[in-house]
């Protein structure tokens, strides 16, 4: 759900009574009675300011407004009108700001109001009520919720004394006082405030359209916090009401959908979460066209959607639209406009395309801080994501810049237990950690956690996972008591709440036996070790076969020549529904890697991803059109490949890759051979020592949808085209394909090493927490543990444990990469200078 929709469900009815309280009680409080010439004047410039808003000419309004507010202050002190007219002028321009996203010229503007009236007498609890909404609602336009608090305390505390407990004021004081602390980060006393809220209108209004948005925030509070199945039924009761009230098509229903959608996302179902915001975005271009703005906010979220399945294409076409119409609506430099080249950026980088995303991020930036000003929340959110760039291209210095900057906006805004200031922490803890400051590291993932765990109790992923972060930094650091406790104690949180023989308690207990190994406890690693493997039997994806094979072959000697790589990767195939999530952003990653850190010079790595990945563009390139002439035989060549692979559709007992142009239905044809492609080496290219990296099996979008009961709505079965692909609920990828590439009968020709993701029985995953395959991340962090020195075999022992270890944590499957190799004499060490 994006921030405007949530932000239109928190206020969208709080409007619209401050709208009604303006026009019904204010007034007549201060009725004025004045006939003086100054008096009537301003009435007139208040009333003409009006009639100019209502035809759109808010240049003319504002100059009346201004008229009558300096027509107002002219009167003299003894003029019983003088206060509340200046009250009232300053309320009508304020309004007009507020709705034209001057925030800080209403801020002022309520601001003076609300001190005027608050020193007259004879004020009504309405009008008093007004007055605070008004500097409430101004403030949270611009996040400042540690203002904004407690002003709507006071209106809860009027509606109190005004009323009995369980009137509909006091409902309407808890729920917009229940969403601040909501937003803010408190979300149990949010929680308290919406139940109190939506209990009194259940019992008052059941089928309202205030019981509907009681039910949708509390809702929203349950899906943040990360309990979705508690958050569902409270979206489908609200949506209900809607539909009760308005019909079936009405637009009111899009941000209930949307919501829910978002809930489905988040529990795996990206399927029904699609079809939600399928149906949003049509019911509202219905209603509203294809150019208004809350239809470029559907656009958005289902193009979001879209991304998570590897559909970029329409994904990409989805933003871009969302994008085109706030510009024509909004101009160039709206706020709106900023973020919507932020979640550009952000697409993006998911495949791998940083000057794209660093482009788009940089221009959005430059919007948000233009319009909103440098502190400004929305303008860390965009320091925050172009941090995670530079990130993820080890630009270490700009990226700890951009989130420090990210970090201090946070903690002024929203004070410094926020959740979101936590989520910054944790990366900045996770950027120090890849620079092996490992104490500065455990420093931020410490208070993090401790954010994490007031925010939303222990029980919560993102307080264990960041833990988890934790151990294995004090295991680097050696700080292996403090490790050891607290991995003790997220043991005991896992079996509490997934049972004692959970795959994810089993990957607690392996990591408890590693602290174990290094404390030399060598009964405690064993009884932890032996624990852990009876679990893993009976978890999917047994080993079916070794994980390495040591062939011997004539000895390799002699120093390495030059190093050449041919890096492949296709997330965006000729056929959309091969696509793939994150393959392309692995092979860029991975090239990226081999010219900072492996020291390959440029014009000696060739990236191949998506349309430039052609069959025929490989073979040009292993040919004589690049690496059949350049190499000799003492260099070293490496050739990684991000796809996918699989049989054909009669098993010829060929394993084959899937290249950008290729077709499941005619492998044969369209396909690379693995067999060919070792041939091709072995004939074509001189090199004594070729590294051949496979990463076929990636999960992400697909076109089947296969579970024990059958094909789901809308899908196809494949099985006789090499692709079963399942679904498996709680995932957030939830796509992954069982494809027949079999990586056991893989042979290594003399001096090759291969090596691949995972063994022909199980899934190769991509992560749940970063834009990358499991294998691909681990396999770079593994070739830099030792920097130059690190040998092939250090860097499979490193990721070999880690892969393993995340996917039976995140998963709960077992991933075992393999490696085959004709090989002797010295290891080879790919990052040598």
């Amino acid at each position: 759900m994006t921030k405007s929709i949530a932000r239109f469900q928190s206020i969208a009815f709080l409007g619209a009574l401050s709208l009604f309280l303006t026009i019904t009680n204010f007034l007549p409080s201060y009725a004025v009675t004045d006939p003086s010439q100054s008096v009537q004047e301003a009435l007139k410039a208040n009333a003409a300011g009006t009639a100019s808003l209502k035809v759109g000419k808010s240049t003319e309004a504002e100059a009346s407004f201004k008229q009558a507010l300096a027509l107002s202050e002219q009167l003299p002190d003894n003029n019983r009108n003088k206060d509340p007219l200046i009250a009232t002028c300053c309320d009508n321009l304020a309004l007009m700001y507020n709705d034209q996203a001057k925030y800080a010229e209403a801020e002022v503007l309520f601001s003076r109001s609300l001190s005027i009236r608050e020193r007259l007498k004879g004020v009504s609890n309405a009008s008093k009520i007004l007055n605070l909404n008004n500097v409430a609602t101004v403030l949270e336009n611009q996040s400042k919720y540690s203002q904004e608090l407690p002003l709507l305390k006071g209106v809860l505390s009027i509606a109190e004394q005004s009323t009995n407990k369980d009137d509909t004021g006091v409902a309407q004081a808890c729920f917009h006082l229940a969403e601040v602390y909501r937003l803010s980060g408190n979300s149990a006393d949010a929680e308290l405030l919406h139940k109190r809220g939506l209990s009194i209108r259940e019992k008052l209004v059941p089928e309202s359209e205030e019981t509907a948005a009681s039910l949708n925030s509390l809702g929203m509070v349950y899906g943040e916090r990360g309990l979705y199945q508690e958050a569902e039924p409270l979206f489908r009761r609200a949506l209900a009401v809607r539909e009760k009230l308005s019909g079936k098509e009405s637009p009111t229903l899009a941000p209930l959908l949307s919501n829910l959608a978002t809930v489905n996302g988040k529990m795996g179902r990206i399927d029904q979460a699609a079809a939600l915001l399928t149906k949003a975005l049509h019911i509202s271009e219905i209603a509203l066209g294809p150019e208004d703005l809350t239809v470029a906010a559907y656009q958005k979220n289902l193009g979001s959607v879209y991304a998570e399945i590897g559909r970029y294409d329409e994904s990409i076409r989805l933003m871009k639209l969302a994008l085109a119409t706030r510009e024509k609506k909004l101009g160039n430099e709206n706020e709106s406009v900023g973020a919507s080249l932020n979640d550009l950026g952000i697409l993006y980088q998911s495949q791998g395309k940083y000057s794209e995303a660093q482009d788009a991020m940089s221009k959005g930036l430059l919007i948000l801080e233009k319009r909103l000003g440098p502190k400004h929340p929305d303008v860390a959110r965009s320091l925050d994501s172009l941090g995670s760039v530079y990130l993820d291209e080890e630009k270490f210095d700009l990226a700890e810049s951009f989130l420090n900057r990210a970090l201090k906006i946070y903690e002024a805004s929203f004070g410094a237990n926020n959740p979101q200031v936590a989520q910054v922490m944790k990366t900045l803890a996770d950027l120090k950690n890849k620079q092996n400051r490992y104490s500065e590291a455990d420093d931020f993932y410490q208070k993090s956690a401790g954010i994490f765990k007031n925010s939303y109790g222990i029980d919560h992923s993102l307080y264990r996972n960041t833990s988890r972060n934790l151990v294995n930094t004090q295991i680097s650091e050696n700080k292996l008591v403090e490790a050891a406790a607290l991995m003790e104690q997220i043991l005991s949180i896992d079996q509490r709440l997934t049972g004692t023989r959970s795959a994810l308690v089993a990957s607690d207990l392996l990591t408890l036996s590693r602290i174990y190994q290094k404390q030399r406890k060598s009964q405690e690693q064993q009884d932890a070790l032996t624990k852990a493997e009876s679990i893993k039997k009976m978890l999917p994806g047994a080993p079916t076969a070794p994980s390495a094979d040591h062939t011997r072959a004539p000895s390799i000697t002699g120093e390495v020549g030059q190093k050449w790589a041919l890096v492949i990767g296709v997330s965006n195939f000729k056929d959309p529904s091969m696509n793939l999530k994150y393959a392309a952003k692995d092979a860029t990653d991975f090239s990226t890697y081999l010219v900072k850190n492996g020291h390959f010079k440029n014009d000696h790595v060739k990236l191949l991803t998506d349309d430039k990945a052609t069959r025929q563009n490989i073979v040009d390139l292993l040919g004589d059109q690049w690496l059949s002439t350049k190499a000799t035989k003492k260099d070293l060549l490496i050739i990684y490949v991000s796809s996918h692979g699989g049989k054909p559709m009669h098993d010829t007992g060929v394993n084959f890759l899937v290249p950008y142009d290729g077709n499941f239905r005619n492998l044969l044809t369209s396909g690379i051979p693995m067999e060919w492609l070792s041939q091709i080496i072995k004939d074509q290219i001189p090199c004594e020592r070729v590294v051949l990296i496979l990463d076929v099996c990636h999960s992400g979008a697909a076109a089947t949808d296969q579970t024990d009961t059958g094909p789901t709505k809308g899908t196809t079965k494949q099985e006789d085209s090499g692709v079963n692909i399942a679904k498996k609920e709680g995932s957030k990828e939830i796509f992954y394909r069982k494809l027949n590439f079999d990586a056991s009968k893989l042979s290594a020709g003399k001096g090759q090493f291969v090596m691949c993701s995972s063994q022909v029985n199980q899934r190769s995953w991509e992560s749940k927490n970063y834009q990358n395959s499991v294998f691909t991340h681990w396999l770079i962090e593994g070739l830099k543990e030792k920097g130059a020195t690190t040998t092939l075999g250090d860097a499979y022992d490193f990721m070999k444990m880690r892969v393993e270890d995340e996917v039976l944590r995140d998963r709960g499957e077992q991933q075992t990469p393999l490696i085959r190799k004709s090989w002797q004499g010295e290891e080879v060490v790919i990052g040598a200078q």
